[in-house]
This record gives structure tokens, C-alpha cells and sequence, in this order.
């Protein structure tokens, strides 16, 4: 593996590690459901690799649905669906 493969690698494993860690945090905190999918779904955009937009639903056979984009490409696709 090429020094600069090594390096791309290192920092995709740091950035899961903090992803990791804010996920961890956030179960503990209290905010509405909808912040909480909304700053996940920025998280893997920008956490995943070659993920540029991520839309999340949450549906609740009570009634209750959350859907949230990380970006307008996400938002469009989704209400294409």
C-alpha cells in the first residue's frame, strides 16, 4: 500500500472513530427526533466514503414521520420515490 493509500486510510478511520463518538453522545441528549435524524444524516455524508447526500425516514405505524436530507439532491430523489 502506497504511502498516500495509508494516509486516505488513516483519516477515513479517524473519522469513523469521531462519527462513532458523536453518535455515542447524542443518545444521551435530549432533542426532538427530527434534529437528531437531521444531524446523522449530515454525519454520514460526510463520514461515509463516496456519499455526497443521505436521506433518512422514520415512520411510526402510530403516526409519527421524520424524513430528513443532508442536501437538496437527497430531498428531490426521496420525494421522487
Amino acid at each position: 500500500m502506497s504511502d498516500d493509500a495509508e494516509l486516505a486510510e488513516s483519516a477515513a478511520d479517524t473519522a469513523m472513530e469521531a462519527a462513532a463518538r458523536y453518535l455515542a453522545s447524542v443518545i444521551h441528549e435530549s432533542q426532538p427526533l427530527a434534529q437528531l435524524a437531521t444531524d446523522i444524516a449530515r454525519l454520514a455524508a460526510d463520514t461515509i466514503p463516496s456519499t455526497d447526500e443521505v436521506s433518512i425516514a422514520l415512520v411510526d405505524v402510530g403516526g409519527t414521520n421524520v424524513f430528513t436530507f443532508s442536501g437538496a439532491l437527497a430531498a428531490t430523489l426521496d420525494e421522487r420515490q
